[in-house]
């Protein structure tokens, strides 16, 4: 027969456990700035570094598409290089995609075919404007909204990771250039994660341990 403590200990646990993993899966909405903490929290992503995209050079395109997603711009303003244009390059490998927003569309839309819940990139050379008052926001379709995750001036030749956790699944990010002014940037190394992702074995044991360590006031009393 079950004692009052007992029943407490297992309610407590359940009571836990569920709180904690739902924190864990709702997480989201949550920015990174930097790769490997975001990495380390995410787990179960997927990577492009469009080192199998054909070099195309500057500006010759309004889509670029990848196996798992699509970039678009409203004007031909991609293209795909394996070399430095002004300070912009690859951050991993040699190929890297070059978006010049030249004051003609604010915006580069990432575009998946299923539903995500992590997404990352690192930009190269990006918001290297003598003056301030410029930035670069990410919304999703989901929903999460993540305004100035990075403002001018930034140094020439600058690398800047940006990534998060959503809130909610979503199929496209968009990332916004604002006030328009003619800028070219490097973007590479970009992760993202699917809705069906398992939750990252370490993470998993963490949030147990957590449970535990929260029980033991109700095992004291016992």
């Amino acid at each position: 027969m079950r004692t009052g403590v007992e029943r407490c200990q297992r309610t407590a646990l359940a009571v836990c456990l569920f709180s904690i993993f739902a924190a864990h899966t709702a997480a989201g909405g949550t920015l990174f700035l930097n790769e490997l903490d975001f990495v380390a929290a995410a787990g179960g992503l997927s990577f492009e570094s469009f080192e199998t995209q054909p070099v195309t050079g500057i500006s010759v395109t309004s889509s670029i598409g990848t196996p798992d997603f699509t970039m678009t711009t409203a004007a031909t303003l991609l293209g795909v290089l394996d070399g430095p244009f002004n300070s912009a390059h690859a951050t991993d490998g040699s190929r890297y995609v070059l978006w010049q927003e030249r004051e003609l569309s604010p915006n580069l839309v990432f575009t998946f075919g299923g539903p995500m819940t992590a997404f990352g990139l690192t930009l190269t050379d990006a918001l290297d404007h003598s003056t301030s008052g410029f930035a670069l926001s990410l919304t999703t379709d989901g929903g999460d909204s993540f305004p100035s995750v990075l403002t001018s001036p930034l140094p020439d030749g600058n690398e800047a990771f940006v990534g998060f956790l959503a809130s909610a699944p979503f199929s496209s990010v968009t990332l916004t250039h604002a006030p328009l002014r003619g800028d070219s940037m490097g973007i590479d190394a970009v992760y993202y994660r699917g809705a069906t992702a398992p939750i990252p074995p370490t993470a998993a044991l963490l949030l147990l341990g957590a449970a535990w360590l929260r029980l033991r006031p109700f095992r004291e009393l016992n």
